[in-house]
This record gives C-alpha cells, structure tokens and sequence, in this order.
C-alpha cells in the first residue's frame, strides 16, 4: 500500500515480461449470468488499488485456469468429478463470490 501511495502503480505494458506481474484470475459466471472476477494472483495489490479508490483495476487470465468457470457446468468441475466437493458444497463455495 505504501509502495503504491508513494510511488504509484505504474503498468509495464511496453515491457511483458515485467507486465506479467500484473494481478490474474478467472470469471465465475452463475447460472443468472451474474459475473465475478476471481484473483488469485496479486490479491494484496488489489486490495491496495481498491483502498486507494480504484475503480478499474488492470488484470490478466490466469494462464493455468480456464478464462470462465460457469456454474451450470458444475458436473464438470474437477473436483465434483472426483468427488472431493459434492455438488451442494461446491455450488455453496461458488456462491460465495456473488455476496454483497
């Protein structure tokens, strides 16, 4: 928070590889086609960004993840398939992102 009060956050798009420090996820989007961007990567700069007023934050997809997780594909998340979450749980994990 202090880096980026002090010296601001600046992106690097002219220069990728520094550019890919910026903040990644995926979209949840529910069956109501509400829509959620989850962070998992740069979760503490976000924070900071928000804190500091931001209103638009500049991300990237997470490359390992699919660009969307749709929650009417729920059969077909990995692990409702193997059966470590079943549907209940998982639908209860998913929702928790679309809370006010």
């Amino acid at each position: 928070l202090s880096s980026i009060k002090n010296k601001g956050y600046v992106l690097k798009q002219y220069f990728p590889k520094m550019y890919s420090d910026v903040p990644k996820g995926y979209f949840l989007i529910s069956n109501d086609n509400s829509w959620s961007f989850h962070v998992v990567s740069g979760k503490h700069r976000v924070a900071a960004l928000i804190h500091l007023g931001w209103k638009s934050i500049p991300v990237r997809f997470e490359p390992s993840m699919p660009r969307a997780i749709f929650e009417k594909d729920i059969d077909k998340w990995p692990m409702v398939r193997n059966l470590t979450y079943n549907k209940d749980t998982a639908l209860l994990v998913f929702k928790t992102y679309f809370n006010k």
